[in-house]
């Protein structure tokens, strides 16, 4: 056009337009995300939990091996039962949030060597058995119900 203004303002508006994201769009790619953290959130909440957990129990199996070594430092045999479980010198600390109870009392001599014992880890309604076998102190999870490692 011979003023020139008509043509240039119709342009300067539509690369105003193709710039920008219009509000279905917007829209849309916020109900996808929406939906996409809708479902992987519970999932990996879960397997942080389940990481949590199994850390616990990884503490408590870590130390149970490490028995042997502070009943031959001190050379005194340690008994395990659910008397020397809840007293201010137990030799075994339960995780925060975990209960320790010994099913069948055990015995470790001042040489290190066991007898054979069971503890219980509790919380919550969840209850994970720890064996010991003798004669060297070698905690075992039995197999699980719900598909957890065995032996």
């Amino acid at each position: 056009m011979a003023d020139g203004g008509r043509p240039a303002r119709c342009a300067a508006q539509a690369a105003a337009h193709a710039s920008g994201y219009t509000l279905l769009e917007l829209l849309v790619v916020l109900s996808i995300l929406g939906l996409v953290t809708a479902l992987a959130a519970p999932p990996l909440i879960r397997t942080v939990s389940t990481w949590q957990r199994q850390s616990d129990i990884d503490s408590v199996m870590e130390q149970v091996r490490g028995l042997p070594m502070r009943a031959r430092s001190g050379g005194r045999t340690m008994v395990i039962d659910d008397a020397s479980l809840q007293g201010t010198e137990s030799p075994l600390r339960a995780p925060d949030g975990w209960s320790l109870s010994a099913t069948v009392p055990w015995v470790i001599h001042s040489n290190g060597v066991c007898e054979p014992g069971e503890l219980m880890l509790r919380r919550d309604e969840r209850e994970v058995p720890i064996v010991v076998h003798a004669p060297f102190c070698q905690p075992r999870r039995p197999a699980l119900d719900d598909g957890g490692p065995g032996p």
